[in-house]
């Protein structure tokens, strides 16, 4: 691929690479957070903050299920809501151009994705897809929406369900 673009007088970026290529400098953009299912627990132990969120959203009756993507048929409704969910987050967050990273497409390959919901009053308030990464034998947190009225803690309450599903 270098060579060929080398060739056509064209230039490669790696996005995303893990490894840099030889020949290539890295130009760090962002930061990839790993968390272990295993340690989430010393995590939670030692974050009184985190523990504090949860309770709120618990407080606030935030309560977070696994979806199953029969669910998110086209025109079901809730992923009609998920739809609507991930628009407004859009359109609260500028970003720039860039349809290859930032494309939205929570029910692409649904099958190969774990969903979960959390739902206050029955009302969808925040959505999280993953998508498996096998290379890892680990997890890809790929959506995470949150609806503006949501109860503080309710991205953690989402989090904290999605990694002690292991």
């Amino acid at each position: 691929f270098v060579g060929a673009a080398a060739r056509e007088g064209c230039r490669v970026c790696c996005f995303a690479a893990e490894r840099v290529p030889a020949g290539f400098v890295a130009l760090p953009i962002g930061k990839q957070p790993i968390f272990s299912p295993g340690s989430w627990g010393a995590t939670l132990r030692a974050s009184k903050s985190l523990r504090e969120q949860l309770r709120r959203a618990r407080k606030k009756g935030v309560v977070v299920r696994a979806v199953d993507a029969a669910e998110l048929a086209p025109n079901a409704a809730l992923a009609t809501r998920v739809v609507e969910l991930s628009r407004a987050w859009l359109d609260a967050h500028h970003l720039e151009p860039m349809g290859f990273v930032v494309a939205v497409e929570p029910f692409y390959a649904a099958a190969d994705h774990r969903y979960w919901a959390a739902e206050r009053n029955g009302e969808l308030v925040a959505f999280l897809s993953a998508v498996p990464i096998p290379g890892r034998r680990g997890w890809l947190v790929e959506d995470l929406y949150r609806d503006a009225g949501a109860p503080n803690g309710t991205t953690e309450t989402l989090f904290d369900a999605f990694i002690r599903s292991g």
